[in-house]
C-alpha cells in the first residue's frame, strides 16, 4: 500500500476519515491494485456524506473501512486548513473517473458504469469511449436500489458484472446507496478498483452544462433541476453541518496550538535546567 506523504496526517470532520492523499499518490495506489489484483475501495468524501453519516451507523462503517477516503471539495480542504491540519487538492468524482479511464485505456482494462437514470450509464460510456479511444466500457442502469444499497434485480446485476469483468466499476447511485453497494460487493465480485462518483455520470452523459463544469456549479445545476429534492438539502440541511464541522476545527486549532505551546515551554525547561546542571559541574570547587 502506498503511504501517504509524511508530514501530513489522516483528519476527521465530525467523526468522517479524510486521507492526505494527493491525485499523483492517489493514482499510484490504483495502478497497485490493478497490477496486484486486490480491491481498492475509495470514498470521495463531501459534506453531504458527512451529514449522512453522522444518522447512518451502516454508512459511517462503510465509509471508515473504505480504502482511501478522500477530500472532495473546497469547503472540506478549507475546514482541514482551518483546523491546523492541511489536506491535498480536492479530489473530484471527475478528476478519478478520467485518469482511471486514461489507465485503462492504456493497459486494455475494462471499466463499467453503474447506476443514474436510465439510459444515462449508457451515454457517458459512450462519450468516454469517444474521448479514450481503444477503452473498453459499458453502462449498466443496474435496476432500482433501496437505501442498503441493494438492486430488485441483483441477481442479473451481479451475472452481468461477473461476465464482463471490469477492473474499474464507477457507481453512481447517489450517496449512502453507491458507499454501501461497494462494501457490499467490491471484493465478493472480484473487482480490483470501485469508486462512489454520485452525480458525475449525468456530468460524463453531457446532461451538466459545460459552463457549469468549469465554474464548479454542479450544486446549482441540481437545484435547478430539482428544487423540491436539493432545496432542503443545500438550504436547509448544510448549513447547521457546516458550523458544526467549523466549529469543530477551531476547536482542535486552539487545542493544537495550547498542546504546542506547552511542548515548547516544556523543552524550554529541559534545555535550561540542563544547561545550569552543565555550567555548576564546571565551577571551581573550595
Amino acid at each position: 500500500m502506498v503511504d501517504a506523504p509524511s508530514c501530513l496526517d489522516n483528519t476527521r470532520v465530525l467523526g468522517v476519515r479524510l486521507d492526505p492523499f494527493d491525485r499523483a499518490a492517489t493514482m499510484e495506489r490504483v495502478l497497485r491494485s490493478v497490477f496486484e489484483g486486490t480491491p481498492l475501495r475509495i470514498a470521495t468524501i463531501h459534506l453531504d456524506l458527512i451529514r449522512l453519516a453522522g444518522r447512518d451507523p451502516h454508512l459511517a462503517r462503510a465509509l471508515e473501512s473504505a480504502d482511501l477516503a478522500l477530500c472532495n471539495g473546497k469547503i472540506l480542504q478549507w475546514i482541514g486548513c482551518l483546523a491546523g491540519r492541511g489536506l491535498p487538492e480536492p479530489i473530484t468524482g471527475h478528476k478519478l473517473v478520467d485518469a482511471c479511464c486514461a489507465l485503462a485505456a492504456e493497459t486494455g482494462r475494462r471499466v463499467l458504469l453503474l447506476g443514474g437514470a436510465p439510459r444515462v450509464a449508457v451515454r457517458a460510456a459512450q462519450r468516454l469511449a469517444a474521448r479514450h479511444p481503444g477503452l473498453m466500457v459499458a453502462g449498466e442502469y443496474g435496476g432500482r436500489f433501496d437505501e442498503n444499497g441493494i438492486s430488485d434485480r441483483a441477481a442479473v446485476l451481479e451475472q452481468r458484472i461477473r461476465v464482463f469483468a471490469p477492473t474499474f466499476v464507477f457507481v453512481g447511485l447517489g450517496c449512502s446507496k453507491q458507499e454501501l453497494w461497494l462494501a457490499q460487493n467490491l471484493v465478493r465480485l472480484g473487482i480490483p478498483v470501485g469508486i462512489g462518483v454520485g452525480k458525475e455520470l449525468d456530468v460524463l452523459a453531457g446532461d451538466l452544462p459545460r459552463w457549469m463544469q468549469v465554474g464548479a456549479l454542479e450544486a446549482l445545476f441540481q437545484l435547478l433541476a430539482a428544487p423540491r429534492r436539493y432545496f432542503a438539502r443545500y438550504v436547509l440541511r448544510h448549513p447547521p453541518v457546516l458550523a458544526s464541522a467549523i466549529f469543530e476545527a477551531l476547536q482542535r486549532r486552539v487545542t493544537g496550538s495550547r498542546g504546542a505551546l506547552v511542548q515548547e515551554r516544556s523543552r524550554s525547561r529541559t534545555k535550561a535546567a540542563s544547561t545550569g546542571s552543565f555550567q555548576s559541574s564546571q565551577a571551581p570547587s573550595y
